[in-house]
């Protein structure tokens, strides 16, 4: 493991004449707390999704612990977690759903593990998911 948990190196994402980000560069070191301050169109989602595998950057380098999300993406995101105010879920997938969805994509390995993720939903109950959610991920577990 390295002193730094996270390196971006001239990070850039364009879209068409867009240029959206334009060599960001930062580091994050062990324990360290980081916040990305901007006004709306700074960049700072498209940055954050790209650190997260999301978007791939049109150029530039990400490493998390050392691993390079370009090349070892399962690797890299193994060590990251990700939680937003207004994380844009799927409206028509229940909790359960949601949770297999994203474990899928991040490469959580036993997602076959499903009855503890419905009794943590059936316990944490409706006032946290939202009406129905929770009965309803008990009747389409797959």
């Amino acid at each position: 493991m390295t002193d730094k948990v996270l390196s971006v190196a001239n990070l850039c994402k364009q879209y068409g004449d867009n240029l959206a980000v334009d060599s960001v560069s930062f580091e994050v070191g062990r324990n360290e707390i980081v916040g990305l301050l901007g006004p709306n169109g700074a960049g700072k989602t498209t940055t954050i999704s790209m650190i997260l595998g999301v978007l791939e950057p049109t150029s530039g380098t990400i490493l998390i612990e050392g691993h390079n999300v370009a090349t070892h993406r399962t690797q890299a995101l193994a060590y990251t977690n990700f939680t937003a105010a207004y994380a844009p879920l799927p409206g028509n997938l229940t909790v359960y759903q949601n949770l297999r969805f994203f474990g899928l994509i991040y490469g959580v390995k036993n997602l076959s593990a499903h009855k503890s993720w419905c009794a943590f939903i059936r316990r944490a109950g409706p006032g946290v998911f939202g009406q129905g959610h929770a009965q309803s991920s008990q009747s389409t577990v797959a």
